[in-house]
């Protein structure tokens, strides 16, 4: 027990000590980072293809660049926008559509179980009999002892 604690205590101790100095990151007297002090190993993907990118152009080209894509976005916008509203527009139709065919089809079932209800009824000769009197007669069919208490 006793070698756990100054296991534990040598433990604390190393935590307690400060991490060791890390290299600078920039060359001292350094105000500006340039595209070539950046270590690309360190970057994802897609942020190596832009500091590639950043690297190979000057800054006009840049913005040249930028700026035209910027013109390529902004005339299409306006057409994807034109087709976003059309296509909700028919959705919008689709869903009204869609319900009228529901509120008819809803209809058409309650007529078809109103007919099969009256044909039922006469079929037992109870069509204009209230409910009531129907399981009032049921009732006095029970044998004595059944369910009535």
């Amino acid at each position: 027990m006793n070698c756990r604690l100054k296991e534990e205590r040598d433990q604390w101790k190393a935590l307690a000590k400060p991490p060791p100095a890390l290299p600078a990151l920039l060359p001292e007297g350094t105000t500006e980072i340039q595209p070539s002090h950046i270590d690309a190993s360190l970057l994802d993907p897609e942020q190596a293809a832009i500091l590639s990118s950043i690297s190979s152009s000057s800054a006009l080209d840049l913005r040249n660049q930028a700026s035209e894509r910027l013109r390529e976005l902004q005339s299409s916008l306006e057409f994807k926008v034109d087709q976003f509203g059309d296509g909700l527009h028919k959705l919008e139709q689709y869903q009204e559509t869609v319900g009228r065919v529901a509120d008819r089809a809803l209809a058409v079932c309650a007529v078809r179980l109103e007919e099969r209800e009256r044909r039922e009824k006469e079929a037992v000769g109870t069509r204009d009999l209230p409910i009531q009197e129907v399981l009032r007669s049921l009732s006095r069919i029970l044998p004595e002892g059944s369910s009535r208490q």
